[in-house]
């Protein structure tokens, strides 16, 4: 039985996409606090950061830094990469574009064909309404 919502995401694979409702709901939530929501828009700037740089952008102690990355790593929406005691943490892009495209499959309705999916760049959606028929 999973502690939170958080352990019930499997870590050991992650497809690209569509998600269960308990995966989106613990990557959700994982999202919402606004200081992972800050790191994974900053992480998803640059290829990766170190700990040093979020302890930086953020004014977070240590322990702070360790605590939201945690939960990021366990809802799969950041990696962490080590090297000898260097730490660099980057954003899961095909995780978050699979994340975005099951929230666009189950929001919208398949009859909107407005919505493209283009495999270079994920889900692509026009703001214009669909066409009648």
């Amino acid at each position: 039985m999973a502690r939170n919502a958080f352990d019930a995401v499997d870590q050991s694979f992650l497809p690209i996409a569509p998600y269960t409702d308990e995966t989106v709901v613990a990557m959700m939530k994982a999202l919402a606090h606004p200081a992972r929501w800050q790191m994974v828009t900053q992480v998803g700037r640059s290829e990766a950061v170190d700990r040093d740089t979020l302890k930086r952008l953020f004014a977070l102690s240590p322990p702070a830094v360790s605590h939201h990355v945690t939960i990021l790593r366990h809802a799969g929406l950041m990696e962490v990469h080590k090297r000898g005691r260097e730490r660099r943490y980057s954003l899961n892009r095909a995780v978050m574009l699979g994340l975005a495209q099951t929230i666009t499959e189950r929001l919208l309705p398949a009859s909107c064909d407005h919505i493209r999916t283009n495999s270079e760049h994920g889900v692509a959606v026009s703001l214009r309404p669909a066409s009648a028929s």
